[in-house]
């Protein structure tokens, strides 16, 4: 292959192809990230005394050592989300009926409905806390979009965001905030292009207030609000 000459001209038309690679990398992130916003949550939970890390933990050290064979397991982010949402009694009933009911949808597991659940820390490795020292440990939850029951369970789960239930566990549960990932604002400088004035939050409208409550009453008229 014959080498191309390097010329102020030659190099001036690489630094064009690869800023217009870099816009298009840039677009289709702006458009996962559209997606994302509708489907994912952060859950922040509070490592302390009594509190339902040490849980969790036993949780996946007991999927591991299961023997029966992995096709007859709940996968493990089922299995840990499961754990949180039947931790703690809840005495409040209509937020009981929507525990039940997500607990329905996401041990159905045919549908896919959790695509992820996991800590972005290792808790195997988390010192113990102290009175002083009470770190949080995130979460992030990723829900599915192409059934029925993946779109119900996240119109839930977005309900219940902010809510005080979470307290329960020492949590909390937000809907992610989507950002361009570090080694694509890296390639944006190296080029010279700086993020563009159109985020990806302006690129698309949330779609979550016209999803059906599927024959069920409307969560509002549940939650008396």
């Amino acid at each position: 292959m014959r080498e191309m000459e390097k010329t102020p001209e030659t190099l001036s038309q690489v630094n064009q192809v690869l800023k217009q690679m870099v816009r298009v990398l840039t677009l289709h992130e702006d458009f996962l990230n559209v997606v994302l916003q509708e489907r994912e949550l952060m859950m922040f939970i509070t490592h302390s005394q009594g509190g339902i890390l040490p849980l969790l933990l036993k949780t996946s050290e007991n999927w591991h050592k299961k023997e029966e064979e992995l096709s007859k397991r709940l996968p493990l982010r089922v299995a840990m989300l499961t754990t949180i949402l039947t931790a703690k009694p809840v005495s409040t009933n209509q937020i009981l009926l929507l525990i039940k009911e997500l607990l329905n949808l996401i041990l159905n597991v045919q549908e896919d409905v959790v695509l992820r659940f996991a800590a972005k820390r290792n808790i195997a490795k988390m010192p113990q806390p102290t009175l002083l020292d009470k770190p949080v440990v995130p979460w992030q939850l990723t829900l599915g979009c192409r059934s029925a029951d993946g779109r119900r369970a996240t119109e839930i789960f977005r309900y219940l965001a902010r809510s005080a239930v979470w307290q329960l566990i020492m949590g909390r549960l937000r809907p992610a905030n989507q950002q361009r990932q570090p080694p694509l604002q890296d390639v944006q400088k190296l080029v010279g292009m700086g993020p563009t004035d159109r985020s990806h939050k302006e690129a698309g409208t949330s779609s979550l207030q016209a999803i059906p409550s599927l024959g069920e009453p409307s969560m509002k008229a549940m939650l008396g609000a």
